[in-house]
C-alpha cells in the first residue's frame, strides 16, 4: 500500500512539473500568472511532502 501511495505521489510530482514546463516554456512574462503561482506552490507542497513521507518524519502538511 505504501508504494502505491508513493508512485501516486511521485506520478502527480511528475505531472505538475510537465504542466509548468509546458505553461511556461521559456517565457519569462508568464512566471507570475495566478494559474503558474497556483501549479507551483501545489508542486512545493508535494515535494516537502513526499520528502517527509520518505524519511518517515510524521509532519503533516495540509494539500
Amino acid at each position: 500500500m505504501f508504494k502505491n501511495t508513493e508512485d501516486k505521489a511521485l506520478q502527480e510530482i511528475e505531472r505538475l512539473r510537465k504542466e509548468l514546463y509546458l505553461v511556461v516554456n521559456g517565457r519569462k512574462e508568464v512566471l507570475s500568472t495566478k494559474r503558474i503561482c497556483e501549479v507551483s506552490r501545489r508542486l512545493d507542497k508535494l515535494i516537502v511532502k513526499y520528502m517527509y513521507d520518505e524519511r518517515g518524519v510524521g509532519r503533516k502538511i495540509k494539500l
